[in-house]
């Protein structure tokens, strides 16, 4: 029969807030994207203003891109040579 752990610390309790981290605590996150970064001038201007929109005219090109560049298909079997 094993004993119990008692030498590890305790785990850190939740407060009662609902927060899991107290203040200070927290892990470092980015929270947002600069406004003069290109790529988000260019979805601003590629949507006439509107980022959302800028982001699916970059999608639906990027889709249609991707179309003419499909690898050639291997025929099972077929030997190099």
């Amino acid at each position: 029969m094993t004993t119990p752990d008692t030498d590890r610390p305790p785990l850190k309790q939740h407060d009662r807030t609902g927060r899991p981290f107290k203040d200070g605590d927290r892990p470092v996150v980015k929270k947002s994207v600069s406004l003069t970064t290109p790529l988000y001038e260019a979805l601003l201007e590629l949507g006439g203003g509107r980022l959302s929109a800028g982001i699916e005219l970059a999608c639906a090109w990027l889709l249609n891109e991707r179309k003419g560049h499909k690898p050639e298909r291997k025929i099972p079997g077929a030997r190099k040579g």
